[in-house]
């Protein structure tokens, strides 16, 4: 095989009809000097898929060519560059850049190599990534954390971006500051089973309501939101349910109402009975406001005495 293509005194596409009719395996393409014919061969069954003929054909044409990514397709071989010296770190990191932009090469061929060339992103910036590939990148930490790259991904890839938070919160909080930092993140992060150490860093970045209704936030992090980015729309919910609160919570609730007397008379008749007591019981609060709580109060005194009766 390797005389015939390899000799001058046969024209390419006799040599190429020939490649159609071989039978037994080709190891090595670069043994074949005649670099014409390489695309046929790169299409031919009985070329063998391994990572030199890969490297080597990708480095000839020095883009990721149909054929190539075909040929890549249907290795059997789990492929390693792990150990092919043979080859520079810039032709090696050539192919790496090539197949990270390539969305056709099937993931599992897309992990081996990119895994096993072993180079990394420190500044990540390269676009039209599909989503599956740019999870792989992710998951394999190719690209690193950093203020540039969470805010290019942000711009173009917007449902990677969170991925990316999700396995890199303790970076992603070290490098927060007021110009990264971002609330819709903070409420998609506040919902996570993470340490609350993590949501309490972040939310001192955040100057905006928050509400704590119908969410499962821990005590310390819902304290804190009461403190400091209050939802007042939350509050006719609190004083209703306040009866089952934490007491910490609580404790927050019962300020706000004393505080914000008015409102609480407002709804009273909705409030919980153990908040109306620990008003009352508050010195802080006027004897006048007092009364005007209990006398809002009476409408539903009023429905408790027509139903006994």
């Amino acid at each position: 095989v390797r005389e015939i293509l390899n000799s001058d005194q046969i024209a390419t596409n006799q040599k190429e009809r020939y490649i159609e009719l071989i039978t037994s395996p080709i190891e090595k393409l670069n043994a074949i000097t005649d670099k014409t014919v390489w695309g046929s061969l790169i299409m031919c069954e009985a070329l063998l898929v391994t990572e030199e003929n890969i490297m080597d054909y990708f480095l000839f044409k020095k883009k990721m060519e149909v054929v190539l990514v075909k040929f890549i397709n249907r290795a059997q071989k789990k492929l390693d560059y792990s150990n092919l010296q043979q080859y520079s770190s810039d032709e090696r990191e050539q192919l790496f850049d090539a197949v990270v932009i390539c969305n056709e090469i099937e993931n599992s061929k897309y992990l081996e190599i990119l895994t096993t060339l072993k180079f990394v992103y420190d500044a990540f910036d390269v676009e039209g990534i599909a989503d599956d590939k740019m999870r792989i990148l992710v998951d394999c930490n190719i690209i690193k954390m950093n203020a540039e790259t969470l805010i290019f991904l942000r711009k173009h890839y917007a449902k990677t971006a969170l991925y990316f938070i999700s396995k890199h919160t303790g970076e992603y909080v070290d490098l927060m500051n007021d110009k990264v930092f971002s609330q819709d993140e903070l409420l998609q992060i506040l919902d996570w089973p993470v340490d609350d150490a993590i949501k309490l860093n972040l939310l001192k970045y955040s100057t905006h309501k928050i509400s704590v209704v119908g969410k499962c936030y821990s005590v310390p992090v819902q304290c804190y939101i009461l403190q400091n980015n209050l939802d007042a729309n939350d509050m006719k919910g609190l004083f209703r349910e306040y009866g089952s609160l934490d007491v910490e919570i609580k404790e927050n609730v019962l300020d706000y109402a004393v505080n914000n007397i008015e409102q609480l008379i407002a709804v009273a008749c909705n409030t919980h009975q153990e908040l109306i007591q620990d008003v009352l019981q508050v010195d802080g609060v006027s004897k006048d406001d007092k009364v005007d709580l209990i006398l809002a109060l009476l409408p539903r005194l009023e429905r408790r005495f027509e139903v006994y009766y």
